[in-house]
Parts: structure tokens; C-alpha cells; sequence
């Protein structure tokens, strides 16, 4: 790339020696700011930049606020709050929260949870075996019932039989 006089970048480089830069940015009086291309690791340098004056850049800039994420803020601020608690016993139980939240992350991070999930599945296999067993029972009680329903019938058509 040849930057000749022609396109003005010389004069530019130049004027950064003027005592008008500050921090990189060269105030020429109108209302553009020039910022001054950095040097890049193999040793090139990057263009100078000319920007109005006050710009700052999209990725710089803070993120909307809007009123329904204002509200979300606060309600995650007071999202354990009971009515009546007093602001140190709030603190105390955001503190437990916490606490108890670290210990769970250490021990997932020493392997003792996955000894917990194996202590969980066993649980969870034995109330399913007490479901299975449960049912059982439900379906002998059924069974029993309609044998005795039958008995009873048979009954009843016998007698009836007998009477006439």
C-alpha cells in the first residue's frame, strides 16, 4: 500500500506529534476525533480511525434497559423475601443458599455426588419395588372380591333353582 500525499494519511500520522493529542486522539478542531491505529504483533501499524466526536463504538456501549428487565432485577433481589423479615434474617438465609450451593459444587467437583446419585438410584429402586409389591396386593384384594361376588352369585342362582 503507497499512502502519498494525495489521501492525506501522511499529514494525519504527523499531526500526532502536535501537542492537540490526547490519549491517542487527535482534537483538530472540527467535529470529527482521529484515533490514532495501533501496532500490530508482527509489527504493522493500522489505519488511523476518524470518528465524529462523542461516538462510542455498539460493542462499548451498555445494553438496554428496559423496564421489564429493571423489574426481573428486582424481583430476584427479593425473590426469597417473606413479609415481616427483618433484612439480617434475609441475609442470613441468602447466605445458607449460598453456602449450601458451594458445598454441592465441591462435591461434584470431588466425585462424592456421583456416590450420592448411586445412593439415589437405589432409593429410587426400591420405591419402585414397593410400588410393584403395592399393586400386587391391590390386584389380590380385586381377585378375592370377584371370587366372592361369584361364590355369591352361584348362590343366589341356586337357591333361586331351588325355589322353583
Amino acid at each position: 500500500f503507497f499512502f502519498g500525499p494525495l489521501c492525506g494519511l501522511s499529514a494525519m500520522t504527523s499531526a500526532f506529534n502536535d501537542e492537540r493529542v490526547h490519549g491517542g486522539i487527535l482534537q483538530d478542531g472540527t467535529e470529527y476525533e482521529i484515533i490514532r491505529g495501533s501496532l500490530r504483533p508482527d509489527g504493522t501499524r493500522r489505519p488511523d480511525v476518524k470518528v465524529r466526536k462523542g461516538y462510542v463504538a455498539q460493542d462499548e456501549m451498555k445494553p438496554l434497559e428496559t423496564k421489564g428487565s429493571r423489574y426481573r432485577e428486582r424481583q430476584e433481589a427479593v425473590k426469597d423475601w417473606v413479609p415481616g423479615m427483618s433484612q439480617a434474617m434475609h441475609q442470613n438465609q441468602k447466605d445458607l443458599k449460598q453456602k449450601q450451593k458451594d458445598d454441592k459444587q465441591s462435591q461434584r467437583a470431588s466425585g462424592r455426588l456421583s456416590d450420592q446419585r448411586a445412593v439415589d438410584e437405589k432409593k429410587e429402586q426400591q420405591k419402585e419395588e414397593q410400588r410393584r409389591k403395592q399393586k400386587e396386593a391391590e390386584e389380590k384384594k380385586k381377585e378375592a372380591k370377584r371370587g366372592a361376588n361369584k361364590q355369591a352369585q352361584d348362590e343366589a342362582a341356586a337357591a333361586k333353582t331351588a325355589t322353583q
